[in-house]
């Protein structure tokens, strides 16, 4: 594998809900960057096809979708480095909320676990209209959480802003909360909206979106953000991956619709001369366009060649084709055109009568029923390759993500018999023959199989489809995974008032894993304070004296975790906030874990009162108990009172395990893959 040192600028545009103006501000920067003479690559979150293809027309180069549930973690990250491999920066725009994803998983799916998985960083893009310092404390909730999830938001741009007296107010309000910086603020702008349908944007290609426009946008983008700044906050070193194709290699030939040819890995290929490429043909025009970018560039890969065509405008099929794919889209909107079109949908119907193989997911899957019965009860004649009717509702029917067992072959799959996809219709498909089902999802039969005709509601994700039965992950892609962009150490924060049993936790804690065989580092803020003074027998009173302890210490404490040491630290930053951020910032997307720690009132002053190391301070060990509690939310919570050293030490390791970043650093440790 040949890897090129190449600098990238990289980040996930994330929102804390759908609607905030993730897209437009998306295309707005991509436009701005490609206008300076920089290779823009647009990748997007979750199960979309609608925003790629906004992203496609602004940076005029394929998107593909990155998605933790569907693709795997391994399969984000081939994806990833694929379409990296040229770029001067990547955007990826998020899904929904940052945190909304899969609802039965932790966050699989998510924009949060899709720039984690990546080792990205975040711009939290914030719908501010009516908003004032309340802007800060929405920020500041985002940011905390998405911490101690491991992933770091660098930035935040304002969107729907007033006027330059509101953007000072949020400005400031970020600045005195010690947040991430503003780094853009959009005015309200109607020219700048785009209009949506069932859930999400109209098509690019509906829309006739021109350059003017784009570049109109990305003019007000120059205006709007801090650029220089942006770029420097998600400026990140990397090994770029160079395909196949440019290493002169050559795909090995694949027989089409084949399942002999099932055992062939997608990324196994050789130097030999490729034959005559069979042909399949591609549904693509305006009521056919959700397609996955990886699923196409899978096909590419197995030896196909993919030929487009269009249902609305082509009279006939394109000549010498094996095999059509029928993507989805909005059949019920071109409904008329598609009717009248009867050249071609005869076409499509004497194929399948030739038992030409055919496969057809949602929009596709209607287009070969017989007939189309619109929301206002309007019939329209499809294909009829499928003996059905397809009934459009006026509300959404089905909405979510589907795992598929296969009950028909399937052979671009790489033999793969369960697919994961996403299913999103607002139709009913009415069957007047029984026909084998495609897949079962749960216990209930779906879609169709036979002859050489599949379809079905379901957009499956084949790309890097797994084998129920063998637990087989196929990358489409070569593997080569940012190992430069992935965290390398961890901080465990033991954090609480003096005497609540940080020193104590902490020591038992790092004996049980140096008991493992995991190496750790253990740093003390008691410990650290005596190399300042004897008289400075307290953090608090170190600052206050004007020593840089905290200065110090926090980059002590950043440096060894960015050299790949696995850190406790026994420290009392939660007695200020700002001794939190402090860290967070020199942590940056490094996965850190805080633990906070108390006890009673009661207990905490029998403690401090038999202190023997130095003089008991009880009023002092209170008030810190107080400070603690206001930001103990956002910590892992153990009580000291109510469960042992030993049980509390035994939580916290099942925590580190559970959890997605330091689990595979402990693992890494513990088996000797790395030394401290």
């Amino acid at each position: 594998m040949n890897l090129l040192q190449k600098n990238l600028h990289a980040f996930c545009i994330a929102a804390p809900r759908s609607g905030e103006g993730k897209t437009t501000i998306a295309l707005a920067l991509m436009r701005l960057l490609c206008s300076r003479g920089m290779d823009v690559r647009a990748f997007k979150c979750g199960p979309d096809y609608i925003d790629p293809t906004y992203h496609a027309k602004a940076t005029g180069h394929p998107v593909y979708n990155l998605d933790t549930w569907m693709m795997d973690t391994e399969g984000v990250r081939s994806t990833w480095a694929y379409g990296i491999r040229h770029a001067d920066v990547a955007i990826c725009e998020g899904v929904m909320g940052l945190f909304d994803g899969h609802a039965d998983t932790n966050g699989a799916g998510s924009t949060i676990d899709c720039a984690r998985t990546l080792g990205i960083p975040v711009l939290l893009v914030v719908n501010a209209k009516g908003m004032g310092s309340s802007f800060a404390a929405l920020v500041e909730g985002f940011y905390r959480q998405a911490k101690r999830a491991g992933v770091r938001i660098v930035g935040t741009i304002a969107n729907n802003t007033g006027s330059p007296r509101h953007v000072a107010m949020l400005r400031r309000s970020l600045e005195q909360a010690g947040l991430p910086p503003l780094l853009g603020a959009f005015p309200r702008s109607e020219k700048w909206s785009l209009p949506e349908r069932q859930l999400g944007l109209v098509p690019a290609l509906e829309m006739n979106i021109d350059t003017a426009w784009l570049d109109a946008l990305a003019a007000g983008a120059a205006d709007a953000v801090a650029m220089e700044k942006l770029l420097a906050l998600t400026l990140i070193t990397h090994d770029s991956c160079a395909h196949e194709e440019s290493s002169g290699r050559k795909l090995k030939e694949f027989s089409p619709l084949s399942a002999s040819c099932s055992h062939i890995a997608v990324h196994a290929v050789q130097d030999i001369s490729v034959p005559e490429k069979p042909r399949m043909g591609i549904a693509r025009d305006k009521a056919f366009c959700f397609s996955y970018g990886a699923n196409e560039r899978a096909l590419e890969l197995q030896g196909w060649e993919l030929v487009p065509f269009s249902p609305l405008s082509d009279t006939q099929l394109p000549n010498g084709l094996e095999a059509i794919y029928f993507p989805g889209g909005y059949p019920e909107v071109f409904a008329k055109e598609l009717a009248a079109n009867a050249s071609l949908r005869r076409s499509v119907y004497d194929f399948a009568a030739r038992n030409g193989n055919i496969y057809a997911e949602c929009g596709g899957y209607i287009f070969l029923a017989d007939t189309l019965v619109d929301a206002q009860g309007r019939e329209w004649p499809m294909c009829g390759v499928i003996n059905a009717t397809a009934h459009m509702g006026s509300a959404l029917r089905s909405l979510g993500y589907r795992e598929a067992m296969l009950c028909a072959d399937l052979p671009f799959a790489n033999n793969a018999t369960l697919l994961r996809g996403h299913e999103f219709h607002w139709s009913t498909m009415e069957l007047h023959h029984s026909y084998p089902p495609l897949y079962t999802i749960g216990n209930e039969p779906a879609g169709v199989a036979f002859q050489g005709v599949r379809a079905g509601y379901l957009h499956l994700y084949w790309a890097n489809g797994f084998s129920a039965s063998s637990q087989n992950h196929t990358q489409v892609y070569e593997k080569c995974p940012e190992e430069a962009l992935l965290p390398k150490g961890g901080l465990i924060l033991f954090d609480g008032p003096s005497s609540v049993g940080k020193t104590t936790l902490s020591r038992l804690l790092q004996e049980t894993l140096q008991q493992k065989n995991c190496r750790t580092l253990l740093l003390s803020a008691d410990t650290f304070l005596r190399s300042f003074s004897p008289s400075c027998d307290s953090v608090k009173k170190a600052v206050e004296q004007g020593l840089p302890f905290t200065e110090i210490f926090h980059n002590l404490i950043s440096h060894a975790v960015r050299t790949g040491m696995l850190v406790l630290v026994d420290h009392v930053a939660g007695e200020r906030p700002e001794w939190l951020f402090d860290i967070e910032e020199r942590l940056g997307e490094l996965p850190s874990v805080h633990l906070s720690l108390s006890c009673s009132s009661q207990e905490l002053e029998r403690r401090e009162s038999g202190r023997t190391d130095r003089t008991p301070d009880v009023t002092h060990a209170h008030r810190q108990s107080l400070a603690m509690q206001q930001i103990a939310n956002n910590a892992l919570q153990l009580d000291t009172e109510a469960c042992s050293s030993e049980v509390c030490v035994a939580n916290i390791i099942d925590f580190l395990y559970a959890h997605p970043l330091f689990s595979s650093l402990i693992q890494k440790k513990c088996t000797g893959e790395e030394h401290v």
